[in-house]
């Protein structure tokens, strides 16, 4: 690629010419700070992908309960909660004609496997506490106000169980055996998505300019691969609509539904929660918000392929919320925020909590 021009606010033609970067940490450091030039709008036209990083270098075990064995680079999700494993490489170097293949195969191998989706979470609230930003205006942003954290991290497990997963090469050049790899695995891979990502460097009279182009992508691949659940959840007040959608239940899950639903309604009439239904495609949920807040404590979920019932604790609010959180229900979220085995010791637990929050000057929540 020849240089390319900018046209500065004084009206002065600058020309850019490709540079190098000056290393591969550096490229990594990008990518990390500006998610953006991952190009979601070319890896979907139609719908633009966007981006929260979830962490740098990312353990990655290959046995259960093991030690991590890789660390991979970087590990985004996007606003349907695909999680996106990048592997950076300057063209450089020699491994990204070879063994950069059998590296990120092993890494998409194992991560449907061995990532529990609670790790990544963690992973990724400890990321936004470094950066000094709440996790949850974080997903906001990411997937829209009336959102529902809880329900976007179960996409994530969804979308690994599925092995529906995003492999991206980033280089500064991809080289043609790495292009014709990538254009033939993206074909053969179904639901994963392999993908490279050009980001040449244009450098002159003190700017510097990152142009992305992507690779890998064919019509048959792309037409076949269309992820996300996100965008088509609705959201209306009260209980009704998730009670309206339990109803076709089996008995046994039925029954284990509405008890929890009773719950969730003796919040709401304690003044202590306002009641959301949210449908989806797999999902229907019923979210108990903080009064004079956007955000709460716990979800009930029901996933309407499977039937299992849930809750989903936002350890974020709770944390926020709550100093001392009942042990019970701390074993209980210790290494995960979702919960099956519902006591009615540990709704009692819930209801406590509640109570506390609500005890709480509002300014500790987002109202």
């Amino acid at each position: 690629m020849g240089a390319i021009f900018a046209v500065t606010g004084t009206d002065q033609l600058v020309e850019m010419t490709e540079s190098p970067y000056e290393s591969e940490a550096r490229l990594q450091e990008l990518l990390a700070r500006y998610p953006n030039i991952l190009a979601g709008d070319q890896i979907d036209p139609t719908t633009p992908r966007r981006w929260v990083l979830v962490s740098r270098e990312v353990s990655l075990a290959s046995q259960s309960d093991g030690p991590g064995r890789w660390a991979v680079d970087h590990l985004f999700l996007d606003q349907d909660g695909v999680p996106t494993i990048v592997e950076v490489k300057r063209s450089s170097d020699t491994r990204i004609r070879r063994e950069v293949i059998g590296q990120m195969i092993d890494y998409a191998s194992n991560a449907v496997v061995y990532w529990p989706v609670e790790h990544l979470r963690t992973r990724f609230e400890e990321q936004c506490r470094v950066e000094n930003r709440d996790p949850s205006l974080v997903i906001d942003d990411l997937i829209g106000p009336d959102s529902d954290t809880d329900r976007f991290w179960h996409q994530v497990k969804t979308n690994l169980q599925a092995g529906r997963v995003r492999l991206v090469f980033v280089a500064d050049q991809i080289p043609p055996e790495l292009q014709r790899s990538v254009e033939f695995l993206n074909g053969q891979m179904d639901p994963a998505e392999v993908l490279a990502i050009e980001i040449r460097q244009f450098v002159g009279l003190g700017l510097t300019t990152l142009v992305p182009r992507v690779i890998g992508q064919t019509s048959a691949a792309a037409s076949r691969k269309t992820v996300g659940t996100t965008a088509s959840t609705t959201r209306v007040p009260g209980a009704d609509e998730f009670d309206a959608q339990i109803a076709a239940a089996a008995p046994e899950r039925l029954r284990k539904l509405r008890r929890l639903s009773q719950w969730a309604h003796n919040l709401e009439k304690e003044g202590l929660a306002r009641l959301y239904s949210r449908t989806g495609t797999i999902y229907v949920s019923l979210v108990a918000w903080l009064p004079n807040q956007s955000s709460g404590i716990v979800t009930i979920y029901h996933d309407r392929r499977s039937g299992e019932s849930s809750i989903g604790v936002q350890k974020s609010v709770l944390e926020r919320c709550v100093v001392d959180v009942p042990p019970r229900l701390q074993a209980a979220i210790t290494d995960r925020s979702e919960i099956r085995d519902i006591s009615d010791e540990l709704l009692e637990d819930l209801s406590t909590v509640y109570r506390v929050a609500n005890r709480r000057p509002n300014d500790q929540g987002r109202g």
